[in-house]
């Protein structure tokens, strides 16, 4: 069961971070999102970090050394602590019969299906994504950055994502916080992310219906002691 404040997909995007997450005080970690086959930055990406604005700019392209070192370096983690394997297609394939079987046979309690990245959006129906979740032995997340009517083969929604121009942190408090009290009217499960950038903001998420948090910017700008700060959670 997930719940209590944990690393959205896109810090630990190797899992080799895991333990160091681990002994900061994240309750979980979702480590990618992942490709099947390895797959570069794309040309001329950067990752630009603003403190004054509480903001990230992503262009990477959504880099993956592929399925099988990051699975390596899972199983040889230390800490116990919960491992969520957020997992898409290989840019410009919109092959997505491996997604399943990438969840099923890593050491995660859960997988999540990234279609909504603007670095490298999967142009695949939420349909087919769904058809895909239902093959899989073990809870599905959907990560989405609108509102839909969630296939029930989804354990639930994990969002938002950043925005169409890679930008995330405080931009997208708003939204994300909009989202979420959709989604819970709607009776669908939440991790809540996006603006999450102090503990007050992960009680607000939680207060307002989500069953956990995920934070990524705040951990970019103030590192993996950003958690120590927090206290019991």
């Amino acid at each position: 069961m997930i719940s209590g404040i944990g690393v959205g997909a896109g810090y630990d995007k190797t899992g080799i971070l895991v333990d160091i997450l681990a002994k900061n005080g994240a309750n979980f970690v979702e480590v990618g999102t992942v490709t099947p086959r390895p797959q570069d930055v794309k040309n001329d990406a950067r990752l630009e970090l603003d403190w004054k604005s509480r903001t990230s700019k992503n262009s990477l392209g959504m880099p993956s050394p592929g399925y099988e070192i990051v699975v390596k370096n899972i199983q040889n983690r230390s800490s116990n602590i919960p491992i969520l394997l957020s997992v898409a297609s290989n840019r410009n394939n919109n092959d997505i019969k491996f997604l399943g079987q990438m969840i099923d046979k890593s050491p995660c309690i859960a997988g999540v299906i990234n279609p909504s990245s603007p670095n490298a959006p999967m142009k695949i129906s939420i349909q087919d994504l769904s058809d895909v979740a239902g093959t899989v032995n073990k809870p599905v997340w959907l990560k989405i950055s609108e509102r839909i009517k969630v296939p029930q083969s989804f354990a639930g929604v994990i969002t938002t994502n950043s925005n169409p121009g890679g930008v995330a942190g405080e931009p997208l408090k708003q939204h994300a916080i909009d989202l979420l009290k959709y989604y819970v009217g709607e009776s669908v499960p939440v991790i809540s992310v996006g603006g999450v950038m102090s503990r007050d903001d992960a009680v607000e998420r939680i207060d307002i219906g989500a069953v956990a948090v995920e934070v990524v910017t705040a951990i970019y700008l103030y590192g993996p002691q950003w958690f120590s700060n927090l206290g019991e959670f």
